[in-house]
């Protein structure tokens, strides 16, 4: 299975081709027009038959351009919104909530899925 990780910077890749996205904290600190992903905390619930119903919290850090930084936060929320909405093929994006701290905007949403094991059964 693909990560959830790439499965984000892969979504975010195709509403901004040109941004950098990270994964990991940059000692140097992140420029303008850049994207952090951050995992917050994620839940696993068992469930019958061996399936676990898990939940994963996630939050994008946007650093925007320091010319206009509340249009361009403003843009990229809008755009989250609209487009953001899903991982392609594999799960909704979940109670989405953007909020502006310190000159950055902060989007975080939830993941939400069933992971079901393979048994593998010898007849």
């Amino acid at each position: 299975m693909e990560s959830i990780y790439n499965l984000i910077a892969r979504q975010l890749r195709t509403l901004y081709p040109t941004n950098k996205i990270y994964m990991e904290n940059q000692d140097q600190g992140f420029t303008e027009h850049t994207f952090f992903i951050n995992r917050i905390d994620d839940l696993s619930v068992p469930n019958l038959f061996g399936r676990q119903f898990r939940t994963y919290n996630f939050q994008i850090v946007y650093f925007p351009s320091s010319d206009n930084p509340n249009t361009d936060m403003f843009n990229v929320e809008e755009t989250l919104k609209a487009y953001f909405t899903e991982l392609t093929g594999f799960a909704k994006i979940r109670e989405p909530q953007f909020v502006t701290v310190d000159n950055t905007l902060s989007f975080t949403f939830k993941v939400m899925y069933c992971l079901v094991k393979v048994m593998n059964v010898h007849l």
